[in-house]
């Protein structure tokens, strides 16, 4: 059996419209983020504005930084910047450990503050995980109580979902997990390859209901220290319960 880290992403969230793909912003990111070989471009977000006569899809110009590998992926929304590091390519890609990931967008978090002093409302983490090497019936076994002819045949596809909400340092934290059997394509050694095995994913989030803007730089990144935590603890737990 092999574990192999898919995908990390923080999402942060706040008002973001001023930070914008143009020749100021351009320069500033491309000087700041040179040393992680991220190149700003943009991307078009598309927002639904609906009005008594119409409903219309409003495209907007936003600011992306991406490097060649395609690894990284920060993308700056009107009211949200998501950090993204993708296993693009499985064994190629020098994928860090989660506590690296999350040291790094630290950085990157207190480098656009020094641009744009924002307070933030949420914040989140999710991971991804792949794991192969091992059996569709048994995996389902482990984590599911099978019925009637489901126990006596063999697992063709199955899903699992717990979700669960916490209290940490006076905020409610939702903490969810995804399991699911798949069968995909993936680019594997510079290939692409047909992957089937278990999607292991983990999500934990402050509630979406809380809008106050109680964030500031030093204390969202006190707080990811401690989502980290929680991510830990449900990585070594599913780790366990497959081995």
């Amino acid at each position: 059996m092999e574990i192999i880290n898919l995908k990390y992403q923080v999402s942060i969230f706040g008002s973001f419209d001023e930070i914008v793909p143009d020749g100021d912003n351009i320069k500033y990111f491309l000087d700041e983020f040179s040393d992680k070989n991220l190149i700003p471009n943009q991307f078009s977000e598309i927002n639904v504005e609906v009005s008594d006569e119409n409903i219309e899809n409003k495209r907007t110009s936003r600011l992306r930084l991406t490097n060649s590998e395609t690894t990284w992926n920060v993308q700056f929304f009107k009211d949200r910047i998501d950090f993204i590091f993708t296993n693009s390519d499985i064994y190629v890609t020098e994928m860090p450990e989660i506590k690296n990931y999350v040291e790094d967008v630290k950085e990157f978090i207190k480098k656009i503050n020094k641009k744009y002093n924002k307070s933030f409302k949420r914040i989140g983490l999710v991971s991804q995980y792949l794991v192969k090497g091992i059996d569709i019936s048994e995996s389902s076994s482990k984590f599911n109580t099978k019925i009637g002819i489901f126990s006596k045949k063999p697992s063709i596809e199955w899903t699992n979902r717990n979700a669960t909400r916490i209290n940490l340092k006076d905020e409610l934290i939702n903490i969810s997990c995804d399991l699911k059997w798949v069968k995909t394509n993936l680019i594997v050694n510079s290939k692409s390859q047909v992957f089937e095995g278990l999607l292991i994913n983990f999500d934990t989030n402050t509630i979406a209901e809380n809008t106050d803007y109680r964030f500031n730089t030093e204390n969202i990144l006190v707080f990811l220290d401690e989502i980290l935590k929680i991510e830990n603890e449900l990585s070594r737990d599913f780790k366990l319960k497959l081995s």
